[in-house]
């Protein structure tokens, strides 16, 4: 609290000094950014165990560390160039941006949809897999139906040949 020497003025309490919106946000999309790499590399990857979380980690890192470059440089240097009068600095900052968002876009989709991905083969093929045992099953069926007519032709030919050998001795 600060007085200017003046009685009559009230005290007042110095303002806190705020973390601009820009920097802040860059900050927690960039761990948003590790999160979803992260998340992603390791549902693609074949090994497991502590290696595989740091191999995982190091990229998730990486991709940590770019983003956060190349989104701080355009925000905070493209804004100022393209404020002063230089057009291609924003359309470059943008790119750059969206390069960025692309890049990371197409690394994390395949590994955040892997597992839905492979759930719907499965399911697929036990679908055509029942269909398959379906017909094999009315084909049993159908013949376990046959079974008792050829075994009474059988035994009616049998009766034939009977008759045939007692008559013509």
């Amino acid at each position: 609290m600060k007085n200017d020497g003046n009685q009559n003025k009230p005290e007042r309490i110095t303002p806190r000094k705020k973390i601009p919106f820009e920097k802040w946000s860059l900050v927690v999309f960039t761990f948003g950014t590790g999160a979803l790499v992260l998340l992603a590399l390791l549902n693609l990857m074949t090994d497991t165990g502590a290696i595989a979380v740091l191999k995982a980690s190091v990229l998730a890192g990486s991709a940590m560390l770019v983003s956060y470059a190349v989104n701080r440089f355009a925000i905070e240097k493209g804004t100022e160039l393209t404020a002063t009068g230089f057009t291609f600095a924003g359309v470059v900052s943008v790119f750059s941006m969206l390069t960025v968002g692309i890049g990371l876009y197409a690394a994390t989709y395949s590994g955040l949809t892997i597992s839905s991905v492979g759930e719907l083969q499965l399911q697929e093929h036990g679908s055509k897999y029942a269909r398959i045992i379906g017909e094999r099953n009315r084909t049993a069926a159908e013949a376990g139906r046959l079974v008792p007519v050829v075994r009474a032709n059988e035994a009616e030919l049998d009766q034939y040949v009977e008759c045939e050998e007692t008559t013509a001795s």
